[in-house]
């Protein structure tokens, strides 16, 4: 027989005992409860994950009315409007459109309402404010003039005495925009392309800049067959253009959607899709 000392011993091993169970019991319960809600999130993340990664991002860009590369009435949105949707796509990225007046679209873009603008050209001012793509376009910009005047040049300074049609907020490189500034050329700007046209008929300046896609087009689209065979192109450049897309550097991420634009492009010129997209202007479709 256990003497009352042993006895107590006895039953306070016991006790403890029953307290070290009770407390694995529950350390294991908890456990278990806690990887359950591990396995439940786990599997709930595994449901939604596919969905959220199947959706694309979605980006919203300015643009504007330059056919036949960019136009709400032309299919695709015009060419370089198709190619910066089918880039962006080949990175799983939708591209939406806000159609506006130049100036506008330059601004909203410049100032983050929208991510960016479909089809500009590089230039000093721009910079700080821009990310720049891979160039979409290259195509040159050439003096449209009557083909009952005559209009030799090789440089600026022979244009001296001749009034050149511009538009408004169009690059025309350097040497174009230096000659300007300086007066060594007279330029009177307008709008649009168009209006250039209409006042090179009415006699009203001897010449006007217009890219020549641009050009062709407007007399094609715009203009009677009959007027539209008074007016030729020189064949020399004033410049060779190249035209981007541009991203605000003032939105977070842009400089990475920039490199999947970048991407994107470079698989569509890899794939051939970016030279059957261009030999379509080409032919005029």
């Amino acid at each position: 027989m256990l003497n009352p000392a042993d006895a107590r011993r006895a039953s306070s091993i016991a006790v403890t005992g029953r307290l070290r169970h009770a407390r694995a019991m529950l350390a294991r319960q908890t456990l278990l409860r806690v990887l359950a809600g591990w396995a439940g999130a786990a599997l709930l993340l595994a449901g939604l994950l596919p969905s959220a990664l199947a959706a694309p991002t979605v980006v919203r860009l300015s643009n504007g009315e330059w056919p036949p590369f960019m136009s709400a009435a032309r299919p695709g949105g015009g060419v370089v409007t198709q190619i910066v949707t089918e880039a962006f796509a080949q990175e799983g990225i939708k591209a939406e459109y806000e159609y506006l007046p130049w100036k506008r679209a330059l601004s909203d873009a410049a100032n983050g309402r929208l991510a960016g603008s479909v089809g500009w050209s590089r230039t000093a001012e721009r910079e700080p404010l821009f990310y720049y793509s891979q160039p979409i376009l290259e195509a040159p910009e050439l003096l449209f003039h009557l083909k009952t005047q005559a209009l030799p040049w090789r440089t600026m300074d022979d244009l001296y005495k001749k009034t050149i049609g511009g538009g408004l907020g169009y690059y025309y490189g350097d040497e174009f925009e230096n000659a300007e500034k300086a007066g060594r050329i007279h330029v009177e700007r307008v709008v649009n392309d168009e209006q250039n046209l209409h006042k090179l008929l009415a006699g009203r300046i001897d010449a006007a800049v217009i890219n020549v896609h641009v050009g062709y087009d407007l007399l094609a689209t715009r203009f009677s067959t009959a007027d539209a065979a008074r007016i030729v192109a020189d064949g020399r450049p004033v410049r060779v253009g190249q035209w981007h897309l541009i991203l605000s550097r003032k939105l977070a991420g842009n400089q990475q959607l920039m490199a999947s634009f970048n991407r994107g492009l470079a698989k569509l010129r890899g794939s051939g899709r970016l030279a059957q997209l261009m030999r379509g202007l080409e032919e005029g479709r």
